[in-house]
């Protein structure tokens, strides 16, 4: 008997622009057996390669693998445990109808209930599961203009630093630069760039995104109280982001 086995990559979640998360399994007959690792694939190339930034195991990807591919086995199944069942209770005889027991209807309604959850889940697997949002394509959209990569800039793993680096130095040589026009620029501004980016009076859009993105960056590196004053810096410059410029769907809303 022909073995087939090896290492793919399965269950693709938040795709956006080329980009996408996804887990190694090594695969028995093409199915995900054991998750050897997860990876963002930041692009592919036309030889069938891609370009990758290893991360932690993601069990969401793990996941999507599983039911995606393992669901489709498990609802084939119960179709034809279904089917069998509903053949034997349409062919019984007159003899058999007289030993009928409660326990074939049950075995049917068992298999047929499970029919129908596999089936939910495969189309909620291939459907739905790992889907981005309109709102998060966006925000992804904002980031690939710093970072280059259509991905949350928190997955970036050590690619993170010298972004936050060159973020934050075009940050401050920009604030810097809005001294010309009167703007009273903080004593610190590589500690106050947040303040910058939501202070009304400026009106850079370019920082703006920049201060958003590094907030992001910033957000996965901390930890306790910091943490949580980077994600609410993150939610309100999202908000003025959108405020002054709409995703195109909103805009038709």
């Amino acid at each position: 008997m022909l073995i087939i086995y090896g290492t793919r990559m399965y269950g693709r979640v938040d795709e956006c622009g080329g980009s996408y998360l996804g887990t190694c399994f090594v695969h028995l007959w093409f199915m995900p057996v054991v998750p050897t690792g997860s990876q963002l694939v930041v692009s592919n190339h036309a030889d069938g390669s891609s370009q990758a930034i290893p991360v932690p195991l993601s069990w969401r990807s793990v996941m999507a693998a599983y039911m995606r591919m393992w669901g489709i086995v498990l609802m084939l199944c119960c179709l034809l445990a279904l089917a069998v069942g509903l053949f034997g209770l349409v062919t019984m005889t007159a003899d058999r109808a007289e030993h009928f027991e409660l326990g074939d209807l049950f075995g049917v309604l068992f298999a047929g209930f499970f029919a129908l959850v596999s089936m939910a889940a495969v189309v909620w697997s291939w459907g739905f599961m790992g889907k981005l949002s309109a709102e998060q394509k966006h925000q992804r959209s904002i980031y690939a203009q710093y970072t280059g990569i259509a991905a949350d800039p928190a997955d970036l793993q050590g690619v993170r630093y010298a972004i936050r680096d060159r973020l934050l130095n075009a940050i401050v040589d920009g604030a810097l630069g809005l001294a010309s026009t009167g703007y009273r620029v903080p004593a610190d501004p590589a500690t106050q760039w947040g303040n910058i980016a939501l202070d009304p009076t400026v009106e850079d859009p370019e920082l703006v995104g920049a201060a958003f993105t590094l907030a992001r960056i910033e957000w996965s590196l901390a930890q306790g109280a910091a943490r949580a004053e980077l994600d609410r810096t993150h939610r309100a410059l999202w908000h003025r982001i959108r405020a002054s410029a709409p995703h195109p769907s909103q805009a038709r809303a």
